[in-house]
């Protein structure tokens, strides 16, 4: 269940407003990075992509770019890998401020 909301976030998000998501988003994303189940960080890992290219103007705002290097740097390979998939469809959006705090992890 708990991988069926991650993975119905785009759907979700498309029906808040801004607001709404600013309040409630980063919370559901916190519960979710910290799951024990790593299908549900993986789920989220592949979200990411969205939220990305959704964000990319309030990465560090929404703390969406603290959450994204817990992900990046998760225990699990999957969970790394779904990361890295999200951030290779994503890359020219991020900031290079961005990128340069994410290049060390690697």
């Amino acid at each position: 269940m708990r991988v069926i909301s991650v993975e119905n976030l785009e759907s979700l998000m498309n029906q808040l407003s801004k607001d709404e998501i600013k309040n409630h988003i980063p919370k559901f994303l916190m519960v979710s990075i910290e799951d024990k189940s790593w299908k549900v960080r993986q789920a989220l890992s592949k979200s990411f992509a969205y939220l990305l290219r959704s964000f990319a103007k309030d990465l560090t705002e929404l703390g969406l770019f603290t959450l994204f290097k817990r992900l990046l740097t998760d225990p699990e390979p999957e969970v790394q890998l779904a990361s890295l998939q999200s951030l290779a469809k994503s890359i020219e959006i991020i900031p290079s401020k961005i990128l340069e705090q994410i290049a060390p992890l690697f």
